[in-house]
């Protein structure tokens, strides 16, 4: 997710909406909850500085099972990557 805030921010943009497979992750980004263990508090704090570079932003979590793009975009990326 950090790599894509700041490759979004290189892009220009000025917005950007996170959709991902984990309800606990857009939680905790959310203001929902806690962030309990201590070694992801730094990375929490990076990507809510990285958000904190858009006008607007918007972080959800999609169930994996309603998401078939998900797994289309990670066979993609997977594929490329063997090239």
């Amino acid at each position: 997710m950090l790599l894509a805030l700041e490759l979004a921010r290189e892009l220009g943009a000025t917005e950007v909406e996170v959709v991902n497979d984990s309800e606990l992750i857009a939680r905790q980004i959310g203001g929902q909850y806690r962030v309990k263990q201590d070694h992801l508090k730094p990375l929490h704090h990076k990507v809510m500085h990285a958000l904190s570079d858009f006008d607007g932003w918007e972080v959800r979590s999609v169930r994996r099972e309603h998401n078939v793009r998900a797994d289309e975009l990670v066979n993609e990326a997977l594929d490329a990557r063997v090239r």
